[in-house]
């Protein structure tokens, strides 16, 4: 089986055994950034399967039909699920709904928004078979996702990206390529609260890297002003958040504003958090099961608020809606034969 995790900027791809062994997963993630060159899908797709090997059938999520490369949500769920159609010709494909269950694809191009922005349906659906009561967070490159579970039922409110935003179930603030503007309109510098430039100068992936959260080989977006990742370009770039520049602000200086903006994050994910949990009993209780490019940050959180953590370390995956999408397709099949 193979599970797609099909976003705006990376796509990610993960093989399971048909038997469903998700420890005998492999995967593979690929930045695409789909609004630069959307025709280019098919082929993207094409090579990662290849590379990952062959497979009896493909399971399908996706996010990248938000990007303004589409007019709308319709057109981008139908977009892509014809470049899946178009790389892989007479492979069985199955896609999951919000709904939580499978559709053909050719059925699904029917109802497009059912199948819209669902890669935290597969994660959730799947933890929950393994961790019957928790919370599901999974921090990626720009977004954040954050579903309680309780005896194996999903308790989100939102279904869509506007109301799971409504909800604080979804966040927009990821691990790489989250804009830090868009966390503070003002950061201390040199004894003063200064107002940040509204332009893209830099990104959190240079807040997490010159912090110490982040090694530069994890720093796999395109960087802002299209240089290195070394700690001497992030903090270049950091310092053009108060339209400064490395010889105005200093290095030690650079670092303090990083860690302001960590904490900023953090407290952003933690609110969007505490409004989730408001609606449950002993949402404390509750462990964390964290997953993606930004897992060190829910990681971090999770101390700070004294919450237990349901995943080990060494068990967290990157490519979380890829994966698990895959071995529900596998379950799906060996129990309800889908055909």
């Amino acid at each position: 089986m193979m599970g797609w995790d099909i976003g705006g900027v990376n796509t990610k791809a993960c093989r399971v055994p048909q038997t469903g062994e998700e420890d005998k997963a492999t995967s593979l993630s690929k930045g695409f950034e789909i609004w630069r060159n959307p025709e280019k899908l098919p082929e993207l797709l094409g090579e990662m399967a290849r590379e990952l090997g062959p497979v009896r059938a493909m399971a399908v999520t996706m996010t990248a039909e938000l990007s303004d490369a589409f007019q709308t949500k319709s057109q981008g769920v139908g977009f892509i699920l014809e470049a899946l159609a178009r790389a892989f010709g007479e492979t069985e494909i199955w896609v999951l709904g919000t709904h939580g269950r499978f559709v053909e694809l050719s059925k699904a191009l029917l109802s497009p928004l059912d199948f819209a922005a669902n890669n935290w349906v597969a994660s959730c659906l799947y933890e929950a078979k393994k961790n019957p009561d928790c919370f599901v967070l999974d921090m990626g490159s720009t977004t954040t996702d954050i579903i309680p579970i309780r005896q194996g039922r999903l308790l989100n409110k939102g279904t869509d990206d506007t109301s799971r935003l409504a909800q604080g179930e979804l966040v927009y603030t990821g691990a790489l390529r989250s804009n830090p503007n868009t966390l503070v309109r003002q950061v201390p510098f040199d004894g003063r609260m200064v107002r940040v430039a509204d332009e893209l100068f830099c990104l959190m992936a240079d807040v997490h890297l010159l912090a110490g959260k982040l090694e530069p080989e994890e720093y796999t977006c395109p960087t802002a002003d299209g240089r290195g990742r070394s700690p001497e370009e992030c903090h270049a770039r950091l310092a053009r958040l108060v339209c400064a520049d490395r010889d105005i602000m200093s290095f030690d200086q650079a670092l303090n504003l990083a860690r302001y903006l960590y904490e900023k994050q953090l407290e952003t994910i933690s609110r969007a958090w505490h409004l989730v949990a408001s609606r449950l009993k002993k949402p404390f209780d509750l462990p964390w099961c964290v997953a993606g490019q930004g897992s060190f940050v829910l990681r971090d959180l999770a101390s700070r608020l004294e919450v237990p953590l349901a995943t080990p370390l060494e068990q967290e995956v990157k490519a979380l809606p890829a994966r698990d999408v895959a071995l529900l397709l596998a379950e799906a099949i060996k129990k309800e034969g889908l055909r």
